[in-house]
């Protein structure tokens, strides 16, 4: 989904600057144009995926996770419980310090989980509203997780 939102955003913007190129040359030649067309041509517009969650089922979340480079948040309160392996339990109404584990980089890529789901959806919509765009969430929880048979813990730390 990512890499067709992607693509999207990348023809979009090389439509854009190519139809602002192409109307700046079409026009009559004059100094301003000719400035206006370089200045657009030297700094072109960096485009990223736009701001949105991923719901995942269980099975891609633990392949999500096996895969590496996922950093696994537990927002559910009061604790209930974690799967394994979890990174860090924060609050999913705390999301000054969510954004501060994710080193507030907007594309970090990010799984976040409560115990059965709706936590971690209101957590990752507000995420999005504030411009990430690499959330996961997986809906179904530590519920779904033990259900399915993966790794999960009583006590912080999956001690």
């Amino acid at each position: 989904a990512s890499d067709t939102a992607s693509a999207s955003d990348t023809a979009s913007a090389s439509d854009t600057a190519s139809a602002s190129d192409t109307a700046s040359a079409s026009d009559t030649a004059s100094a301003s144009d000719t400035a206006s067309a370089s200045d657009t041509a030297s700094t072109p517009d960096v485009p990223h995926p736009a701001p949105a969650y991923h719901a995942l089922g269980v099975a891609e979340a633990k392949a999500l996770i096996a895969a590496g480079e996922v950093t696994v948040i537990n927002v559910h309160i009061p604790f209930a419980g974690e799967i394994v392996p979890t990174h860090t339990h924060i609050a999913y109404t705390n999301l000054d310090a969510i954004e501060a584990w994710l080193d507030h980089d907007k594309g970090r890529l990010a799984l976040l989980y409560c115990k059965t789901g709706p936590m971690s959806l209101a957590a990752s919509q507000k995420l999005v509203e504030r411009g990430y765009w690499n959330i996961y969430d997986m809906p179904k929880g530590i519920a779904g997780w033990a259900t399915a048979g993966y790794p999960y813990s009583t006590k912080k730390g999956g001690g």
